[in-house]
């Protein structure tokens, strides 16, 4: 089981560095910000649909939950290879582009490894969250329905955001959203109460 999950964990790497790239190459400018915005309002309604069948599923068992999971990778991959346009240029072009020679800035180094810290971050509390529940006496539904809900607030609490700090440095806004993050998951690991671990794991989303 853990060998299968380390294997899925890469399979993730593989996929989604790749599907950022296509988004890239797609648009530019404006377009480029909506583009990635309308992704993440996509990723968000997938989030709810999944919290929702993973709170039908889970009170099944986990293996549903898992067949679930790999019959909607299936059809993602069955999906991506009848309808994403295939790469252009033969391999003479793509061997050019790989000797080019790029040095990332300074900047995006260090953001880099900011964001990496923040993604460590917000996945171990999304891994901890339906545990914590089931440990605190919660149902088998109330994590896929937790799930569901982060994912739905999440649209409108990026609107909202974005109306609030416009004009804010994105250095102010990472640290201050990274140090929310923390208070937040703090109150989820001191708390053994079901409703207050919910109302925190809400605000970290």
């Amino acid at each position: 089981m853990l060998i299968a999950i380390a294997l899925v964990g890469l399979a993730f790497e593989l996929y989604e560095p790749a599907a950022q790239e296509l988004l890239a190459r797609a648009s530019s400018g404006e377009q480029r910000h909506a583009t990635y915005a309308v992704m993440g309002v996509v990723l968000s309604v997938a989030g709810a649909v999944a919290g929702l069948l993973a709170a039908v599923l889970l009170s099944l068992g986990v293996r549903w939950l898992v067949a679930a999971d790999a019959l909607t990778c299936l059809a993602a991959a069955a999906v991506a290879m009848a309808f994403l346009p295939r790469e252009e240029g033969g391999r003479g072009e793509r061997r050019a582009r790989a000797d080019e020679r790029w040095r990332p800035p300074a900047v995006l180094l260090r953001l880099t490894v900011a964001g990496t810290a923040f993604a460590v971050g917000c996945l171990a509390v999304m891994m901890y969250l339906p545990l914590a529940l089931l440990e605190r006496g919660a149902p088998a539904w109330v994590p896929g329905l937790t799930l569901a809900g982060a994912a739905v607030l999440a649209p409108p609490a990026l609107w909202a955001a974005r109306r609030l700090l416009a004009g804010r440095a994105h250095g102010v806004i990472l640290g201050g959203g990274t140090a929310l993050l923390g208070v937040l998951a703090l109150a989820m690991a001191v708390t053994t109460n079901p409703p207050l671990t919910i109302a925190a794991y809400l605000g970290c989303r």
